[in-house]
């Protein structure tokens, strides 16, 4: 809270420099910590997810996009010809490239790829993602959301739609792909990866992504 303070009073030349940057954060012994799914959860979530929420979950696992930029996606921002997206070059693991040309075969090549999620706020969607993991036997319901006692931090059962970008990283970081690899494909950008960002170039992250596991296959 003090950093954002002196941060304002920065912009507004009211100070010369941020005296609470030099502080660090006080570890936290409650912070909630996400992982990554198991293949064979993926698998079971797969198993009982309705045709939209498996290509969101999909493109979430094969490129770490977070649940918003993936409803917000749309057929215009990719290429299945040339596998690379023509906003954010990235290229697109084969498991989903296949998926999209068979999804995209027979519809119309413009507006959402996940049209049926659209419509719906990332809140709702939130909790319908959670519904499928309960319905695969992945979480209860109940716990997925909580409130501890003072009802000011919010609690995760451990398993969320962000836990695909923890996936996408794990399986890249598994194949042999670098840090700094898996951080150019999801996205990353803490305040480390960008001091040491590398520009990783399009074949070097497609080399990584075919090396990705075939979960649909």
């Amino acid at each position: 809270m003090l950093r954002l303070a002196f941060d304002s009073a920065l912009q507004q030349d009211i100070l010369d420099k941020n005296p609470a940057k030099l502080v660090k954060n006080l570890a936290r012994k409650d912070k909630q910590e996400r992982r990554p799914f198991t293949p064979d959860e993926l698998k079971a979530l797969l198993a009982v997810a309705p045709p939209d929420w498996t290509t969101a979950i999909l493109i979430g696992l094969y490129t770490g996009l977070r649940l918003g930029d993936v409803i917000a996606l749309q057929w215009e921002q990719v290429n299945l010809s040339e596998k690379t997206g023509r906003t954010v070059i990235n290229p697109i693991a084969t498991p989903l490239l296949r998926h999209l040309i068979k999804l995209e075969t027979g519809r119309s090549k413009t507006g959402a790829i996940c049209a049926g999620l659209r419509i719906k706020v990332t809140k709702n969607l939130s909790n319908d993602f959670n519904a499928l993991l309960a319905k695969a036997g992945l979480v209860e319901k109940k716990n997925y959301r909580t409130y501890i006692a003072n009802g000011k931090r919010r609690q995760y059962a451990g398993l969320s739609f962000h836990c695909l970008r923890h996936t996408t990283t794990s399986m890249l970081k598994n194949t042999g792909a670098t840090s700094a690899i898996a951080g150019d494909v999801v996205g990353h950008d803490s305040e480390a990866m960008q001091r040491n960002y590398t520009k990783i170039d399009v074949e070097t992250k497609r080399q990584a992504l075919d090396k990705l596991p075939d979960l649909i296959g």
